[in-house]
Order: structure tokens, then C-alpha cells, then sequence
């Protein structure tokens, strides 16, 4: 089978699919377009950091030096963030290594106190964040508010996001959609677990609310190269490490690595609404199952499954192999050409096209899973 990281091979000059090569990966630079304003933050100076964002005009990039910062908005709850309101805004690290550009929530992972805690705020067109890491924060590291379009998220390093690393909220107003962006060469890892007593009643988020990425009313959008480790709930019911749903059309997630996440890819909330995606595409993953399904598509129409390398860790876990991909009041699904230890689970809807799929693969199939390498030993025939 084709390796899913076949574009990663040609930037990296010895590509073996492990999280450590990942992150020592050479990534394609971000190019500022001619003629940009440019603003340097001054180093280890959160507040020269907050300004920058905040007094931004269109058409300007922001360096952050390497360093340390922290988000200080001034709220008591830590629900403000730093906020994006001019259009085609970059905000990148200077050296171009995530790991040297940390900028941390101001509660942090754990905390009682803001369970809303944001980090930053997209709320203008063609906005790039690229080149940071961004770590412990209880709710989100990004919000999309839409309508929206032409984000794009690169190279950014998330890690013990409380809620949701990436979250697109829907304006229930205007049902407008977040358009054209791009979540590319990014690393998602959870390193805390979350606690059994974690439960906010006001909003009935539960000791399992945790995600990757969840986006609600997203239009032609792209997920690539990207890794996700341990997502994973207090109780192994978290989302997945990518979650679209809610009226979202014309997504593409390929080449992606997922890694022990209680979900690795939904498509629609099984007890969410119908039209939950349309023209959505999953081609080319590799996962190393969680606890949870593989796969999960709810509500939809016209999802295509293709190409990906699916092992499954917990072959006696609470959601068995049977349903490493699930489908719920699915139309027009084609689940083609995938190894898949385990099967296809139809709870509902349309029979999809199964063509071309190995079965219950095997262990023994696969190099070297425990480090998410999921090429295969030998070709099979």
C-alpha cells in the first residue's frame, strides 16, 4: 500500500512515520506576500504580543521571536482571548519552529476557574497562524467565527487543550458557512488526562468533552498532514481527533496520522442532526485505533472512505471491531479500498459500495504500529 504520508517523504529527508520524525519533519515555509507590513513582537513580552494582535491593520504579518509567552487578556474568566478583526493578518513564529515559540493559557488545562478559556480568535478573512505551539488552555487554543474564509492553520503544535484545539461554532443567525481553509503540517497531543470530576452543569460539558478539531458550517476545507495523540476522554468517550458536523459540505481529511484517540475521524454527531456533511472526503489516514470507532459518519450524504490503514488496538473495547467504521443514516457512501482490521458497521441508511476493502487485517501486516507506522511488511496479494 501507497504510504498516506507520501507528500511528508519528499520534504523530509528520512520520513519513517513516528511522531519523532514528525516533529523534526522539514515543513514548507510559510512565504509573506511583497509589499506586507511587518511587526516583530518583542521577545518574552506577552503584553508586546497582545498589542501587535490587537492593533493589527490589513495586510500585516506578525513575528513572535523565540520564547515564552502566556495569554493575558485582562478577564477573570479568560473567556476574551486575543481576537483577529483585520483581514489577511499572519501571525507566525520568526524562526519557523514551533517548538521554540510557546505561548500558554492563562488558567491552564486543569483549571475550575475559566472553563471557557480562549487563546485566539479568528474573526476576519485570510488570517494565518503558523510556526507556534500553543499549550494548556481549558477550552480552545483557536475559534473560528464565522462567515469566514481563507484561514489557514500550519505547523502549529497544540498540546493539553482542554476542549476543543481547534473549534468552528456556527452563527445561528446567519447559518453562514467558514470557507476555504486549510489545517495543514499541525501536531495534536493531549499528554494530561482529564479528570473523572470534570463537569461544567451549566453547559452539561462532561469529563468526555474533548477534541481535536470540531467545526461546525465548514465549506471546502482541507485537513493534511496533520497528527493527533491521545485525544482521549475521562471515561474513553471523547470526540475525535477530527469532528465536522453540523451543515459542513465539501471537506477533504487525507494523509493524516491518528494515534490512540478515543475517536479518530467523525464526520456528523451520532446524536446530532441530519445534514451534518455533505461531499466529504477521508482518504489516505492511518490509524491506530483508541478505545472508540475508527470511522464514525452520521447524517450525511455522499462521503467517500478511501485508501486508509485502520489497526485496532482494543479488539475487545466497548465499540468492537465490527464497527471500526460506522455508519448511521449515511446516503450514498463509498467505503473503497481500505485495510481495515475489523469491519464495516451499517446502523441505518443507504448499503454503501464496500469494493475493494481487505478485512480483519492482521497484526503481523504492519512495520511498526506502536510508533504509527502502518506500512505494510509485504505487499499482500
Amino acid at each position: 500500500m501507497k504510504s498516506a504520508f507520501t507528500v511528508l517523504a519528499i520534504a523530509c529527508a528520512a520520513w519513517a512515520i513516528s511522531v519523532a520524525d514528525y516533529l523534526k519533519c522539514t515543513i514548507p515555509a510559510i512565504q509573506d506576500p511583497a509589499g506586507r507590513a511587518i511587526i516583530t513582537v518583542e521577545k518574552n513580552n506577552s503584553e508586546s504580543l497582545a498589542k501587535a494582535i490587537k492593533n493589527a491593520k490589513p495586510n500585516t504579518t506578525i513575528l513572535i521571536p523565540d520564547g515564552a509567552y502566556k495569554i493575558n487578556d485582562g478577564c477573570k474568566t479568560g473567556k476574551c482571548g486575543y481576537q483577529f478583526n483585520a483581514d489577511n493578518i499572519t501571525l507566525r513564529g520568526q524562526s519557523g519552529d514551533p517548538e521554540k515559540v510557546v505561548i500558554s493559557g492563562m488558567f491552564g488545562f486543569k483549571n475550575k476557574v475559566a472553563a471557557d478559556e480562549e487563546m485566539f480568535i479568528i474573526a476576519a478573512n485570510k488570517v494565518t497562524i503558523a510556526d507556534i505551539t500553543l499549550r494548556d488552555s481549558r477550552c480552545h487554543g483557536i475559534k473560528l467565527l464565522p462567515p469566514l474564509s481563507g484561514t489557514l492553520i500550519h505547523n502549529v503544535h497544540f498540546y493539553d487543550i482542554g476542549e476543543r484545539s481547534i473549534k468552528g461554532v456556527r452563527n445561528q443567525k446567519t447559518n453562514k458557512f467558514n470557507e476555504n481553509g486549510v489545517v495543514e503540517y499541525c501536531y495534536f497531543e493531549q499528554i494530561t488526562p482529564l479528570d473523572t470530576d470534570r463537569v461544567d452543569a451549566d453547559t452539561l460539558r462532561d469529563q468526555d468533552y474533548i477534541a481535536g478539531i470540531d467545526c461546525m458550517m465548514l465549506k471546502n476545507w482541507r485537513f493534511h498532514h496533520n497528527v493527533f495523540k491521545n485525544i482521549r476522554g475521562a471515561t474513553g468517550g471523547g470526540r475525535a481527533g477530527i469532528f465536522l458536523w453540523h451543515g459542513s459540505r465539501d471537506i477533504v481529511a487525507e494523509d493524516n496520522l491518528f494515534l490512540h484517540c478515543d475517536r479518530g475521524i467523525a464526520f456528523g454527531n451520532p446524536s446530532g442532526k441530519k445534514d451534518c456533511m455533505t461531499n466529504g472526503v477521508i482518504r489516505n489516514n492511518y490509524i491506530i485505533a483508541g478505545i472508540g470507532r475508527p470511522i464514525e459518519l452520521c447524517f450525511g450524504i455522499n462521503i467517500t472512505v478511501a485508501k486508509n490503514t485502520i489497526y485496532n488496538t482494543f479488539p475487545d473495547s466497548a465499540q468492537p471491531t465490527e464497527q471500526t467504521v460506522f455508519l448511521q443514516d449515511i446516503k450514498k457512501a463509498k467505503i473503497r479500498d481500505n485495510i481495515i482490521m475489523g469491519n464495516i458497521f451499517v446502523f441505518s441508511g443507504d448499503k454503501p459500495d464496500t469494493s475493494g476493502n481487505i478485512f480483519n487485517a492482521k497484526k503481523e501486516w504492519f512495520k511498526d504500529p506502536a510508533m504509527g507506522n502502518l506500512d505494510l511488511v509485504k505487499p499482500l496479494k
